[in-house]
């Protein structure tokens, strides 16, 4: 819930499973997206055989599933493999603007240039949904 609700930043939840052929192919593509969408997005990853109740309450019924979340709220919902350029314009209407060092950031921008990793991106989104762990 805590990386969720974050009203500062949406998240994208990768409800996945160990067996799950379309879920492994999707790993990949999320990697290079959280790392591309550094500090924009937070990006974590759910397995539904572990935690069965929390799949259930956002009513995943298929597998890979990413939602998009804003302030807590279910945002986005997108079923099943994608490849990267499908993915990147339901990121792009989600993610923060890009800042750039030069100019503060233009209103509404969301263009997808890559940010370098900070120590955000998939890892820290799973130590936050861990509880730090």
């Amino acid at each position: 819930d805590q990386v969720i609700s974050d009203p500062n930043r949406p998240a994208v939840v990768d409800f996945w499973a160990a067996w799950c052929g379309p879920c492994k192919m999707m790993a990949p593509v999320l990697e290079r997206l959280a790392r591309e969408y550094d500090g924009r997005m937070t990006f974590a990853k759910l397995n539904v055989d572990e935690f069965p109740e929390i799949s259930n309450r956002f009513g995943v019924r298929s597998i890979p599933t990413m939602i998009i979340f804003r302030k807590g709220k279910v945002a986005s919902r997108i079923a099943g493999f994608k490849p990267e350029a499908a993915l990147r314009p339901q990121l792009d209407r989600y993610a923060l603007p890009v800042e750039d060092d030069a100019s503060p950031a233009l209103p509404g921008h969301t263009g997808a240039t890559a940010s370098a990793p900070s120590g955000g991106g998939l890892l820290a989104g799973l130590k936050r949904l861990l509880g730090g762990k």
